[in-house]
């Protein structure tokens, strides 16, 4: 579980995680008997398991809740909860580090934790689940939420329907074409013609280059 641990140097990698483990077990037997009825599932694994999803959905713990409900509503009707961390954790053989975007081949990878394909949770969590969303998985927001969406600022839009859902991708796809945008303009440095003189703007100086060597360089206030 995510948190501040004290070592000697020299401890061994087995007994880091051992300690990291217990540390987890150790609260969710403290906060267990504290969980809202009706949840859809049984087990303190499973839990541990939907709350490592929650973790890795969104960098903002004051969502978590929201989340959660979102992937609990879900299971309750028996729908795919379709989280993009899961597949990225199938995808990247465990390791949950893909420095690329999902395609829509990897929403299809035949793998047991892509929930895009099966139903339910898949085996076992896919990171360690700090107590911000071991909490929000036990005692989830009250919502009707079934779908969210990123909005542009880090956070997300969620909604209760896909009617809603579908203008609110629209809307977040329109945001990151310019970001997308925007960052490819920025990018650009300006060309230096052969033989020719070029004159490159900055606040309120002119830089003006000149020869193809840039042998000198005259700036202008």
């Amino acid at each position: 579980m995510p948190e501040t641990y004290h070592y000697h140097y020299g401890v061994k990698k087995k007994e880091i995680f051992n300690r990291i483990k217990e540390s987890m077990a150790t609260y969710i037997d403290t906060v267990w008997d504290k969980r809202v009825s009706n949840l859809p599932f049984t087990t303190k694994e499973e839990a541990l398991t939907l709350a490592s999803i929650v973790e890795r959905e969104t960098s903002i713990p004051s969502e978590y809740p929201e989340v959660a409900s979102v992937y609990i509503n879900r299971l309750k009707i028996d729908m795919k909860l379709q989280a993009d961390p899961t597949v990225i954790y199938a995808v990247s053989n465990g390791t949950a580090v893909l420095n690329r975007l999902l395609t829509l081949a990897d929403l299809k990878i035949d793998n047991p934790y892509n929930t895009y394909v099966n139903k339910g949770l898949p085996p076992s969590p896919i990171c360690n689940p700090g107590k911000k969303a071991i909490d929000a998985v036990l005692n989830p927001a009250e919502t009707e939420y079934l779908f969210f969406v990123a909005d542009g600022t880090g956070g997300h839009v969620f909604t209760k329907n896909y009617k809603d859902h579908s203008k609110k991708v629209s809307e977040w796809r329109k945001i990151n074409k310019k970001y997308r945008a925007s960052k490819k303009n920025s990018s650009k440095e300006p060309t230096i013609n052969k033989n020719k003189k070029s004159t490159v703007k900055s606040n309120k100086k002119n830089v003006i280059i000149k020869d193809e060597k840039i042998n000198k360089v005259e700036v202008k206030k």
